[in-house]
């Protein structure tokens, strides 16, 4: 089963308060696989460093469910997950606290109004926070002292997103500002 995609409700469990933390973590592959392939990295000299993508529910739970919690944990078995892997010697970049601290922070949205993907916002926030990441490779230093092997340039393109059209006619006149 996927760790933070979940497509049927069944598949939630983890998520509200009858689900079984320990039972849902023990079923995750990713608690043998992500290590054995950091290892198997490792032993040819290349970093492994996870990063799990965190979905829309979980930075903004209250857009999702009526008694979100308060701290803000929507899926606590994945936080459980992720610590598992940290302790057993994975690298793991978590960007939940890098997107709580952004939402609250205010600004733009963190993710798109109809679709589950990051806004730009996010994608800046989390370039940002890994490039820092990076920084201690020596690779890093000698790509930045060259000069720069594209441009960027700003372009306007409509993007309605995955579920747009599940969306009621006033929904989308009401985000329809915000598909740019």
């Amino acid at each position: 089963p996927p760790l933070f995609s979940c497509l049927f409700f069944s598949e939630m469990s983890h998520l509200g308060p009858d689900g079984d933390i320990e039972a849902w973590v023990a079923t995750r592959p990713v608690l043998a696989t992500v290590p054995a392939v950091s290892a198997w990295l490792r032993k040819r000299g290349i970093d492994l460093i996870f990063v799990p993508v965190p979905l829309m529910g979980d930075v903004y739970p209250e857009l999702i469910a009526e008694h979100a919690p308060s701290n803000g944990i929507a899926a606590p078995a994945i936080r459980r997950v992720l610590h598992e892997l940290t302790r057993s010697g994975v690298e793991v970049a978590d960007p939940m606290p890098i997107l709580q601290d952004a939402r609250a922070s205010g600004g733009k949205p963190l993710y798109r109004p109809a679709d589950p993907h990051w806004a730009p916002r996010a994608q800046r926030v989390m370039a940002e926070a890994l490039a820092k990441r990076l920084e201690r490779y020596d690779f890093i230093a000698k790509s930045r002292a060259l000069p720069p092997r594209y441009k960027v340039s700003r372009m306007d393109l409509r993007f309605p997103g995955a579920s747009y059209e599940a969306l009621t006619a006033e929904q989308k006149s009401r985000i329809e500002p915000l598909l740019r």
